[in-house]
């Protein structure tokens, strides 16, 4: 019987030890090498460049697409807000054409400092995959109709994002304005060879993204 009792009395097993937690994962490096100043950042492969955001075009010196981060590296910014749709009509010698049917070679009117119309070639034309995109429907009073990206420049340079109902455009007067959404798949650009780069898409003088 005491034996029995002592039995029931005896400690029981000590609980298992909890498991030590679970370290976190060494924070990455910061990128070694990189000499740029407050002004410039370094590419991946070394290369020290001007970081040059998302402009409607870029000096020679400076990196299309990028902004300086904080351990002095490029991070790259995606451009292709400032494009046309698949269908915009490019004026061209040969009447109105779909920016996505233009190719390199191909004449387009285009314009010289002084807004002249000038006959130009097709230096460059792109296009970028979209998705969930939208674009700028604007309407002119007289009966012009311009589709494109909100930050696609004007022939002065300005976006369209950055102009207002009532102001003059190009001959005429702005009468409305909206977003809608875009159901193509690509965005599209193009570049004419002439001095200014400078065209015209749905009747409107625009400038180009590219270079």
């Amino acid at each position: 019987m005491w034996a029995a009792l002592a039995a029931c009395s005896a400690p029981s097993e000590p609980a298992p030890p909890p498991p030590a937690p679970i370290a976190a994962p060494p924070a990455p490096a910061a990128p070694v090498g990189c000499a740029a100043d407050g002004t410039h950042c370094c590419m991946p492969d070394g290369r020290v460049v001007k970081p040059g955001g998302c402009q409607p075009s870029y000096p020679d010196d400076v990196e299309p697409a990028t902004e300086r981060a904080a351990d002095g590296t490029c991070n790259h910014i995606p451009c292709f807000l400032k494009c046309l749709p698949a269908d915009a009509r490019i004026a061209t010698p040969r009447g109105e054409i779909a920016v996505s049917r233009l190719m390199a070679g191909d004449p387009v009117w285009s314009a010289d400092e002084k807004g002249k119309r000038i006959e130009a070639r097709v230096a460059l034309v792109a296009s970028v995959p979209v998705s969930g995109h939208a674009i700028v429907e604007l309407r002119l009073m007289d009966g012009r109709v311009l589709r494109a990206s909100a930050r696609h420049p004007l022939a002065g340079g300005r976006w369209i994002a950055g102009l207002s109902v009532g102001e003059r455009l190009d001959g005429s007067i702005i009468a409305s304005m909206r977003k809608l959404p875009y159901q193509g798949t690509h965005t599209w650009d193009l570049l004419p060879d002439g001095p200014t780069g400078w065209y015209w898409a749905d009747g409107v003088l625009l400038g180009s993204t590219l270079r």
